[in-house]
């Protein structure tokens, strides 16, 4: 695999950057409001696709950009969805 694309998930990275807590907070519960599902990624959620393009179950994908975010990809920008998106495409 080439590349992972993914958007806001739930990690250290910007708390050990600086941000307090508070302030970490308030950027996911706005990040919600941005992304079509509703909802910030998980660390476990990049981790099982990282675990399956490294096993023998994938031994036929190579050199993908794989895009691992809640379906960003196709809405880039500053989206303002009525309800979830999950509710839409169930």
């Amino acid at each position: 695999m080439d590349e992972m694309k993914d958007k806001v998930v739930v990690t250290h990275l910007h708390r050990s950057g600086g941000m307090d807590e508070a302030a970490y907070a308030a950027f996911l519960e706005h990040s919600k409001t941005t992304h079509p599902m509703r909802r910030v990624g998980q660390a476990e959620e990049v981790a099982d696709l990282i675990y399956f393009l490294a096993s023998a179950r994938a031994g036929w994908i190579t050199g993908i950009s794989c895009p691992i975010d809640g379906v960003m990809y196709h809405f880039p920008g500053n989206l303002k969805f009525p309800g979830k998106w999950s509710d839409r495409v169930a």
